[in-house]
């Protein structure tokens, strides 16, 4: 079982690797988050054992041991991967509110969004179904990115409307909205793929955004 208190420790310093090559450290520990990550989304970190991550990432637990210091070092850079994933993203949809006019920033934002939680889902089911449960220096910045990601969606909006594009009473509401249904698709993409292709979900998700701020 995993300790989430120590998960801050993991934090506050460098992790430890008996390996010299940065190149090799770099691509075992993206495949031990990458095993960690799926079992966790199947079972949830408490029933997820190191030796199972271990076989899972095709490694001994000796070997495991060898590009990681504790398990819970395996947490926080699963952890960090997603959040640095997420920054990235953030600054993405930021770049297409400054480059493009507001309703191409819009459409491009949203299925940049969905389609960033198709391609991470097990990352996305990690963070919602662990969240409760990590030491505060981990929840503080899942709150911060899910903050600034409501933000870009906003200043999108914001720019439609000054642009006499958009109208929203609540625009707030509407990035919200955006938000929370593109983590949707990762969380319940076993309900919506009955009916949806990603393609199409996103299609239908952005006509409805449209249809709700649209001045036309």
């Amino acid at each position: 079982m995993f300790d989430d208190t120590n998960i801050m420790k993991a934090e506050l310093s460098t992790v430890r690797t008996f390996s010299p090559n940065n190149g090799l450290v770099e691509e075992r520990r993206r495949q031990i988050i990458e095993a960690t990550l799926h079992l966790i989304a199947a079972r949830g970190i408490q029933k997820t054992s190191i030796r199972e991550i271990a076989k899972a990432s095709d490694m001994t637990i000796g070997n495991l041991y060898h590009y990681i210091g504790t398990r819970e070092d395996i947490i926080y850079l699963a952890f960090n991967q997603g959040i640095s994933q997420v920054r990235g993203l953030i600054k993405e949809i930021n770049g297409l509110c400054d480059s493009l006019e507001p309703l191409g920033a819009l459409k491009a934002a949203i299925d940049l969004y969905i389609r960033y939680h198709h391609a991470n889902w097990e990352g996305t089911v990690f963070i919602y179904k662990e969240m409760g449960s990590l030491a505060p220096s981990l929840r503080l910045p899942v709150i911060e990115v899910n903050s600034h990601m409501h933000d870009a969606f906003i200043r999108i909006i914001q720019k439609g409307c000054k642009a006499h594009i958009f109208t929203a009473s609540n625009i707030d509401l509407v990035a919200s909205t955006i938000v929370s249904m593109g983590d949707m698709w990762a969380l319940k993409r076993w309900q919506f793929k009955k009916n949806y292709t990603l393609d199409r979900y996103i299609d239908s998700f952005t006509e409805m955004i449209l249809a709700l701020i649209s001045c036309t």
